[in-house]
């Protein structure tokens, strides 16, 4: 029998009978008593007096009970009326009580299971933050402490999952941090969260990169490497890792982060040689070599870009983006050392890459993209107008599927300015440079000014502009170009190439401006991360200027001594031997050139050493390999051999490639 209507206890008392019909449900399954249950627990809520201490809890014990019901049902207003309450019964909760983390806890799992079934994000929020409320409230000897962990972890998670589909991260992130802070440091629970904050860490890092989220992330995944000593996983953990580690580059230019970033993926390939890895590794080492200019890192780029394309099957998600990867290491190499084979090879993989995937699959714009760019190059070099054709509709429709707020977005406009500037020159169609400048205005203004590659983007402006007779404004954008590009940036040379090329004609009715020329070409020269190339053209484009003056030929014999100098580092031994005869061929003049300053300058004898080393490159490679080490092998016998297999392996490198370079 009911106690009386005017019983003091006749809430508590109804609670308890409610509580104890739906502990006899959870061992039966009689839904009968699940029903009693609900009834008892909703008169218990009618039955409280205004201010009754512990009213919260009268909501969420409710709550809970319907929440169970609708779990058997799916009937949906069950549901609805279990949040409703829920959120009632957090409205009147006071901070500290021991039962708000209860009630927390609850409206968090069912907010959690209308997510599940109806994918609402203002669901999910709320219940990571209701989650947070309970995690954080929790005194330490909180019986239901676990369960708000395990509601967290499967919140966390799912957040995580969403990656950039979800809007905010940072509760989630909290929630995550708070949640790990009350567990024992070695304890297993540790893992899924720490692995579902580092994923949240890197989505916030690609959206808005900052030194503090960095370190956090590095943090949390090593962190998660030591709760996994001996796992699989563990490569998948160095992989993020290493993302964060390039974050780290980007927000502070310390190249000790790519490298750190290139260790961890080696310990990433060496713990699971999977073909995701292989191309993270192939794309850090193309980075560094960005920065750096150094050969090595883009021979072992392309290794591992060829390894991870050989190992994943037709149908595998990500062969697309390894293909592309491969080809842009590919195209790379060829600039840097302008072997043919890389180009047509780069061409071709970029081509298998975008036909492997939908027209409309989210990845074509990067492929197309990067497709451009080789196909730009190759049209640089056999001016065939079907490459540019191709490339400029490739960019074009990169930057058409891209969203408006990519952050590839920018490079992609700079790309079709760059094309276009190329087509103009090609044809000399207005609309094509008008639409480049156009577009290039558009990159450079959504670009941040802290961005890596603004210096890039700054100088494809430069182009538009001085072949739009704007020569002015070119060249203090290629100024600012070069103040932001670090002083070792391979790229540096090229941005000072175009600055002198552009005050050049000004320059000559202007002394001061010339010397400014001279010196802007000197200091490409001199760049030593630079491509043999670039220093080669910057080397002999002050030669001819300085001659061209009439009065600087000292200036013009040096800078065709350092021409010269040059040629046996842009025709090194690993190009084919017709590859090295057709960059040799391009300078044919230098030696003559060279000794007419010489003459000129009133001291022919300068000429005659740049002449004969110009003349000799070839002969001279020849005999580096048949130089006598006999004194060498009496002195250092352990190094005269290994200088001897050496020498073997370059004379066989050279009968493999052919006398005329047959592959």
């Amino acid at each position: 029998m009911d106690a009386p209507m005017v019983h003091p206890e006749r809430a508590i008392l109804l609670s308890s009978l409610g509580l104890a019909l739906q502990a006899r449900y959870g061992a039966n399954g009689n839904s009968a008593d699940l029903n009693r249950s609900i009834n008892a627990l909703r008169r218990a809520v009618d039955a409280l007096t205004p201010g009754e201490p512990g009213a919260s809890l009268y909501l969420s014990n409710l709550a809970a009970a319907i929440k169970q019901r609708y779990l058997n049902s799916g009937d949906g207003a069950d549901l609805d009326e279990a949040i409703s309450l829920g959120r009632d019964a957090m409205a009147i909760a006071e901070p500290g009580e021991w039962s708000t983390s209860m009630c927390a806890g609850n409206l968090a799992s069912a907010l959690y299971v209308r997510f599940t079934t109806q994918h609402g994000q203002a669901d999910l929020r709320d219940a990571v933050s209701a989650a947070g409320d309970a995690v954080r409230s929790a005194s330490p000897d909180d019986p239901n402490r676990a369960m708000y962990v395990d509601i967290a972890t499967g919140l966390v998670t799912e957040v995580a999952s969403l990656g950039d589909q979800w809007p905010d991260v940072e509760d989630a992130v909290g929630l995550s941090q708070a949640t790990i802070a009350i567990l024992d440091p070695t304890g297993p629970e540790k893992v899924p969260l720490l692995a579902a904050l580092q994923r949240l860490l890197l989505t916030k890092l690609r959206r808005q990169p900052d030194a503090a989220t960095v370190y956090d992330s590095i943090a949390a995944g090593k962190l998660l490497l030591e709760q996994l000593p001996d796992d699989i996983r563990r490569a998948a953990v160095l992989s993020d890792i290493a993302l964060a580690e390039q974050a780290l580059f980007d927000v502070s230019g310390d190249i000790n982060a790519l490298d750190e970033a290139i260790r961890t993926l080696q310990a990433a390939v060496d713990a699971d040689p999977r073909n995701d890895w292989l191309s993270n590794l192939s794309n850090v080492l193309r980075r560094r070599y960005e920065r750096l200019g150094t050969l090595d890192d883009l021979d072992r780029a392309v290794q591992a870009s060829r390894r991870a394309v050989e190992e994943a099957a037709a149908d595998h998600p990500e062969r697309a983006k390894h293909l592309s990867n491969l080809a842009l290491a590919l195209r790379m190499r060829y600039e840097h050392l302008g072997e043919p084979r890389d180009l047509d090879q780069a061409v071709e993989t970029g081509r298998r890459a975008i036909s492997s995937v939908a027209p409309d699959d989210p990845d074509q714009p990067m492929l197309l993209s990067n497709h451009s760019i080789a196909l730009r190059v190759r049209y640089q070099a056999l001016r065939r107008r079907d490459d540019l054709d191709e490339a400029v509709e490739a960019a074009r429709t990169a930057v058409r599927l891209s969203d408006v707020h990519d952050r590839h977005r920018p490079g992609r406009l700079t790309n079709v300015s760059g094309l276009l500037v190329t087509r103009f020159l090609q044809s000399g169609n207005a609309s094509d440079l008008d639409e480049a400048l156009a577009t290039s205005r558009e990159s450079v203004s959504a670009t941040p000014a802290g961005d890596p590659h603004l210096p890039l983007f700054l100088s494809i402006l430069a182009a538009a502009l001085a072949y739009h007779d704007q020569p002015q404004e070119a060249a203090e954008r290629l100024r600012l170009a070069i103040e932001l590009s670090p002083a070792d940036h391979p790229d540096r040379a090229k941005y000072l190439n175009s600055r002198a090329n552009i005050l050049a004609t000004p320059a000559r009715h202007d002394d001061m401006l010339a010397e400014e020329v001279l010196a802007t070409w000197q200091d490409a020269a001199l760049s030593t991360a630079a491509s043999a190339s670039v220093r080669l053209f910057a080397a002999h484009a002050r030669a001819e200027y300085a001659a061209e003056s009439g009065s600087r030929w000292s200036v013009a014999s040096e800078s065709y001594t350092q021409a010269a100098e040059l040629l046996p580092l842009l025709v090194w031994r690993g190009l084919q031997r017709a590859s090295r005869e057709a960059l040799l061929s391009r300078w044919a003049g230098l030696p003559q050139d060279a000794v007419a300053a010489a003459t000129e300058s009133a001291d022919p004898q300068l000429g005659l050493p740049s002449m004969e080393q110009s003349r000799a490159v070839l002969w001279s490679q020849l005999l580096d390999v048949r130089t006598d080490l006999q004194a060498l092998h009496q002195a250092a016998p352990v190094l005269a051999a290994g200088l001897n297999r050496v020498r073997a392996e370059l004379e066989a490198l050279d009968n493999r490639l052919g006398a005329r370079g047959d592959s």
